[in-house]
This record gives C-alpha cells, sequence and structure tokens, in this order.
C-alpha cells in the first residue's frame, strides 16, 4: 500500500511540475510588447542637445524637454527650442536646464540650480522668477536641498564661520 501511495505522490507532483512549467512558458510567450512604435530622436533631428534632464507633457499634449542647452517642446513631428537671450527679460535664465517641476496652471517650473528656477508659461512661452528661490540666492547663508530631486520641500542650511547647521 505505501508503494502505490507513493507511487501516486510522485505521479501528481510530477502532473504539478508540468502544468507549473507548462503554464510559465505559456505566458511569457504570450506578452505582447509593450512599446512597438518607438521612436529615436537626435540633435540631427532638432533636439538642442542629447542629455535630457526633464521631460513633462502639458494639457495640449506637446511633451517639453528640457537639456543643458536649452528648453524644447516636441509636437510629434518637430521640435521648437527656447534659449537664453540676454536682450530678453521674459526668457530663460540660462541655457542649462538641470530639471523641470510639476505642471501647475499652465505653468512648469525651470530649475537651473538647487536654488535658481523660473516659471515657464506654456501659452505665452515667457518666464517668471522664482521669488522664493531667488531670496534663498540672497541670505548670506549656504542653501543645499538634501534629497535628490528638485520637489523636495526639505532644506537645510550651512554656516561655516559658526559651524552651524539647520
Amino acid at each position: 500500500m505505501t508503494n502505490k501511495y507513493i507511487l501516486l505522490s510522485c505521479l501528481q507532483k510530477l502532473s504539478l511540475l508540468t502544468i507549473g512549467v507548462y503554464f510559465i512558458a505559456y505566458t511569457t510567450s504570450a506578452q505582447n510588447r509593450l512599446f512597438t512604435n518607438q521612436e529615436h530622436y537626435s540633435v540631427e533631428d532638432g533636439l538642442p542637445q542629447s542629455y535630457i534632464t526633464g521631460i513633462v507633457q502639458d494639457e495640449d499634449g506637446f511633451i517639453w524637454l528640457s537639456t543643458l542647452d536649452g528648453f524644447c517642446r516636441f509636437d510629434g513631428r518637430d521640435f521648437k527650442t527656447f534659449r537664453y537671450n540676454a536682450k530678453d527679460s521674459t526668457g530663460l535664465s540660462s541655457n542649462t536646464l538641470n530639471g523641470l517641476g510639476k505642471i501647475t496652471n499652465n505653468n512648469v517650473t525651470i530649475y537651473y540650480s538647487p536654488i535658481q528656477s523660473d516659471e515657464f508659461n506654456f501659452r505665452t512661452y515667457k518666464t517668471q522668477n522664482n521669488n522664493a528661490r531667488n531670496y534663498l540666492a540672497t541670505l548670506p547663508i549656504r542653501w543645499q536641498s538634501y534629497r535628490f530631486n528638485y520637489n523636495s520641500d526639505n532644506w537645510f542650511y550651512y554656516k561655516p564661520d559658526q559651524n552651524e547647521i539647520g
């Protein structure tokens, strides 16, 4: 009786193993590719620079890209690039963009550094200085974000002459 029980138990385990292997093989071979229509764009296609530091999509469907050589809008075919112009007080403050923030009221925050940023309006293509960060830059202490993203509200300062951190 025990030999029959052992044989039956082995057959059940073998059946379960076979079904399991079949199920895994079927599900992995039946998966569809997630992105089937990929397009690759480069500087030759109109990107201002090949290193992308931020990507957002506005409510009109345009893709906005920050790079180390300007800010650009992609409409699905062409890139429109915005760059620093010393004669334009409502334009970008620099061509080197380090990141993008969240979109609120058709504006996106463009980060040039942890303490320098502008608010860019998608409709008017104009920037407005971000006063809170500009105020931090004028203080006689060194401000830094202690997180790796630019959306952090957590800041600390360091006064080297007084050995003070806050």
